[in-house]
């Protein structure tokens, strides 16, 4: 599974500087990221976040956590995809649903840039694509696998997603398919309210359960936010 995976890296890489299927670029010099919860089992060793940037030239990328103030600044080689490993205390949260989180990073570039982001533990490896800011929308309608029922683990998988704001006072609407793990139910619209850099995120009920899958999640004042989601 995991070699798998890096072809598929391999691939994205290849397309940096492509377009989507809905004809957005995938390049630019503003971003916005957030790492979601990966599976874990007791004693295994921790998540491995990383960014991976590419640039036709070479160039000066900055990532930063603008709620906290953490701040790297990284030189990218002309032609070549840079690896940048995250801190877990920096970005990542384990098993946080229907929380409102500080861990958001910004990633800018003064060169037109490509950013894809991994997110590595063991039996797990997931890789995503990261669109610029000027290619986010303000709808979106959630895609995703159900959360699935282990023999061994019967509660441990869910389906989940992360809302990340860019501006301030973004208000964001949210109708579920499917309740939540603690105390959202599907079909009843709820709101999040969000500034730049904050990032809401949600998992489904365990055990097979719980499919995110048609989740409408609407800025409702139009501005732009990021969405990322899977299981």
């Amino acid at each position: 599974m995991k070699s798998a995976r890096l072809c598929t890296l391999l691939v994205l890489l290849l397309m940096a500087g492509g377009v989507t299927m809905q004809g957005q670029g995938t390049a630019g010099t503003d971003f916005w990221v957030a790492f979601m919860p990966n599976y874990t089992d007791a004693g295994a060793p921790p998540v491995q976040l990383d960014l991976v940037v590419a640039s036709r030239q070479l160039s000066l990328v900055t990532i930063e956590n603008p709620r906290t103030g953490w701040m790297e600044s990284v030189n990218v080689a002309a032609g070549e995809a840079t690896t940048i490993n995250i801190p877990n205390e920096v970005a990542y949260f384990q098993d946080a649903s229907d929380c409102v989180l500080d861990n958001a990073l910004h990633v800018t570039c003064k060169d037109s840039i490509s950013v894809f982001a991994s997110n590595d533990r063991t039996y797990s490896f997931d890789v995503f694509n990261v669109l610029p800011t000027h290619a986010l929308g303000s709808v979106y309608i959630l895609q995703m696998y159900p959360s699935h029922a282990s023999p061994m683990k019967p509660d441990r998988f869910a389906s989940e997603f992360a809302i990340v704001a860019v501006e301030d006072n973004t208000i964001v609407e949210i109708e579920l398919t499917c309740d939540s793990q603690n105390g959202h139910y599907a079909h009843q619209p709820f709101t999040v309210a969000l500034d730049a850099g904050q990032c809401y995120q949600l998992q489904s009920l365990r055990g097979g359960e719980g499919d995110l899958s048609g989740t409408r999640i609407t800025a409702t004042n139009g501005k732009p936010i990021a969405v990322f989601a899977g299981d």
